[in-house]
C-alpha cells in the first residue's frame, strides 16, 4: 500500500478517505468505522492530516490519531482524553491524567464498552 501524499489541494478530510480506500480491505472498513464513532460522539470534531500520512482526530487539541499496520489499525488517545461506548456511539469523557490505546486485529470487533476503563 502506498501512502497518500498531502497536497495543497486535498483536505484533511479528503486524505484519510483517500487512505481507507487505499487499504481496501479489513483495516480500511476499521478505520472508516472508527472515523464514523468518533464524528458521532463529537460532531465538532476536527479532521486533520499529520506525521507523514497520519489521520488526526482534534477539538481543542488532539483527541485521537488513527495508524494502519499491517495487521491492526490503532486508535492512540492523548492524555486526559478517551472514549468510551454507550449503545453504539462512542461518547467523549475527559479524565485527567489518562490516554490509551484501542488496537483492532483482523477479525476483531468492537464490542460495547470496549473503550472504557483507561
Amino acid at each position: 500500500m502506498k501512502k497518500s501524499v498531502a497536497n495543497s489541494s486535498q483536505s484533511a478530510s479528503e486524505l484519510i478517505s483517500e487512505r481507507i480506500a487505499e487499504l481496501g480491505d479489513w483495516r480500511g472498513k476499521t478505520l472508516a468505522r472508527m472515523r464514523k464513532l468518533i464524528k458521532q460522539a463529537d460532531p465538532d470534531v476536527v479532521e486533520e492530516w499529520k506525521w507523514m500520512g497520519t489521520p488526526v482526530w482534534s477539538h481543542d487539541g488532539i483527541t485521537c490519531t488513527g495508524e494502519t499496520y499491517k495487521g491492526k489499525v490503532k486508535l492512540t488517545f492523548a492524555k486526559g482524553r478517551h472514549w468510551r461506548m454507550r449503545g453504539d456511539c462512542l461518547i467523549r469523557v475527559w479524565m485527567g491524567g489518562c490516554g490509551g490505546r484501542l488496537i483492532l486485529g483482523r477479525g476483531r470487533r468492537l464490542m460495547r464498552g470496549s473503550l472504557w476503563g483507561w
